[in-house]
């Protein structure tokens, strides 16, 4: 049994297509413009955090933790878009609103969760089950976006989302099955998240949103020799798509497939 206990003050720094200068002007349908920006002046993601994890670990490879977080998040950065009255008054469609989208800083706010994870091998069952077993993790995280407010919910038929930060998954899981003796590796695996927040104020100020999404795939070797191994792996197997919506689940802005994936090699070890 451990436990193991940390504290730590982080910084994550911009990517570089976020600080590297430049703008666009996109040209939008009865608008007068739009700017589509990076900002060199972003300032790093900067946190306190803490971690406690509990750990098992038994003679014949079993292995069970339970872990939890807290984080604060003093500084962040986020796609924004800015909305502003251009002064323009179309004759058929009124003010016409300008929209302004850039990486900003903003002030964070408290990340905190647990996970749990097991593996189990199940050398206990008889023939060649007890080459048989399973590992799995189930993550909870809650978060809270300290200038979460109100500016979206005044857009005409735009829902306000929710006040947790920006790219965090509620909840997520992944199970993977497996079979491992002298001559063959199988594997089989599930992940799964949940639909999560993109940007709080993302395309035309609305907020953007990922569905949920689960992935299917399996991976097979067999050893030939001690120096020759097949290999055999699939992706995607139940052909799930990603959806990208806008505020609620039918504003679709985004339906992409990727498609099965098979791959096939040849692992030569000298």
């Amino acid at each position: 049994v451990m436990l193991r206990l940390a504290a730590a003050k982080v910084i994550t720094r911009p990517t570089l297509d976020q600080i590297i200068p430049g703008q666009t002007f996109p040209q939008r349908s009865f608008e007068a413009f739009a700017r589509v920006a990076t900002n060199p002046f972003l300032d790093p993601f900067e946190a306190w955090q803490l971690d406690a994890a509990l750990e098992y670990y038994a003679d014949n490879g079993n292995a069970f933790s339970v872990n939890l977080f807290y984080k604060n998040i003093t500084s962040f950065i986020s796609e924004t878009t800015q909305l502003s009255d251009s002064g323009f008054d179309h004759p058929a469609f009124g003010d016409i609103i300008t929209r302004d989208l850039a990486p900003r800083n903003r002030s964070g706010g408290t990340i905190q969760g647990f996970e749990i994870a097991g593996l189990v091998y199940f050398d206990f069952l008889p023939g060649l089950l007890a080459n048989t077993g399973l590992q799995a993790n189930y993550t909870f995280v809650s978060s809270e976006d300290d200038s979460a407010n109100d500016e979206v919910g005044q857009l005409p038929l735009a829902k306000q989302a929710s006040s947790g930060l920006e790219g965090f998954t509620p909840h997520a899981y992944n199970i993977v099955g497996f079979y491992e003796d002298d001559t063959i590796r199988a594997r089989i695996s599930y992940n799964w998240r949940d639909t999560f927040l993109e940007l709080r104020s993302g395309p035309e100020g609305i907020p953007a949103h990922f569905d949920a999404y689960g992935q299917l795939d399996a991976g097979f070797a067999y050893r030939i020799t001690d120096q020759i191994e097949l290999t055999f792996e699939a992706s995607n197997l139940l052909n799930e798509n990603t959806v990208r919506f806008a505020d609620i689940r039918e504003r679709v802005l985004l339906n992409e497939y990727t498609g099965r994936r098979f791959f096939f090699g040849v692992r030569y070890v000298h």
